[in-house]
C-alpha cells in the first residue's frame, strides 16, 4: 500500500500503529515506513530471528529498539504503536531519546535502547517520498505476517491512549471510539478495501 505523506512532513509530532499477527518467527519483517526507492525515512521493523522491534533511520544512522522476551509470539494478534514527540528536549541525550520515541507492544510501553541522537523534526518535504505497509522494495523485507488497522495520528498518543486503543486486544472499528480521532489522518482497515480520509471524514 502506498500513500502520499504530508502528514509527516516537515512535523515534529506523529503516532502510527499497527495490528500485527506473524506466521514467520525466524525473518525480518517490515511493518510500515516512509520510504523513497532503497531510500527510508522511517521504518517500523520487527526482527523475529533476533526477537527486537525497531524504529530505523529517522535519518542517517538513527535507531530505537527494544528485545521484546517473546512479548510478541506466533499467530498471536498483537497491537505495535510508534509515537514521536520532537519537541521533547533535555540536555540528556539519552533521557531527550527516550521522550522522543516510545514503542508501545499491546498496551506496555518498552525500556529502549538508542543509537544517534533523535531529531526535533521529520524532513520538510517527503513529497517524492511515500507512506508503505507491508513493502519490501528492493530490501527483500516481506516477511509472513497479516497486518490490520494501520493508523496514522498528527500528535503523539498518551499512554493512556494507547490502552484505549488496545481495547482488551481487540481492535476498535468505531472512529468516534478511537483515541485522538480528531488527529488521525489516516486509518488502512486492511480487512476491507475502505480507506478513511480524515480531511472529507468520508470512506472511499
Amino acid at each position: 500500500t502506498k500513500s502520499g505523506v504530508p502528514a509527516l512532513s516537515g512535523t515534529s509530532k506523529f503516532s502510527v500503529s499497527v495490528w500485527a499477527s506473524f506466521k514467520d518467527m525466524d525473518i525480518f519483517h517490515r511493518l510500515m515506513g516512509v520510504y523513497q526507492w532503497t531510500n527510508y525515512w522511517f521504518a517500523f521493523n520487527y526482527n523475529a530471528g533476533t526477537d527486537t522491534l525497531s524504529a530505523l533511520a529517522f535519518d542517517s544512522g538513527k535507531q530505537a529498539s527494544v528485545i521484546t522476551n517473546n512479548q510478541i509470539k506466533l499467530n498471536e494478534w498483537c497491537l505495535l504503536t510508534l509515537v514521536y514527540d520532537g519537541t521533547f528536549t533535555d540536555i540528556s541525550t539519552s533521557v531527550q531519546n527516550a521522550g522522543r520515541i516510545k514503542i508501545y507492544i499491546n498496551k506496555n510501553p518498552q525500556t529502549l535502547t538508542f543509537s544517534g541522537t533523535i531529531p526535533a523534526t521529520s524532513p520538510s518535504s517527503l513529497i517524492d517520498y511515500s507512506f508503505e505497509l507491508a513493502s519490501d522494495g528492493y530490501r527483500n523485507r516481506a516477511g509472513n505476517r497479516e497486518l490490520s488497522n494501520a493508523k496514522i495520528w498528527s500528535e503523539p498518543l498518551t499512554s493512556s491512549d494507547v490502552e484505549t486503543l488496545y481495547n482488551y486486544g481487540s481492535p476498535i472499528q468505531t472512529l468516534a471510539n478511537i483515541p485522538q480521532n480528531s488527529n488521525l489522518k489516516a486509518w488502512y482497515k486492511l480487512d476491507a478495501s475502505d480507506i478513511y480520509n480524515s480531511t472529507s471524514t468520508e470512506w472511499s
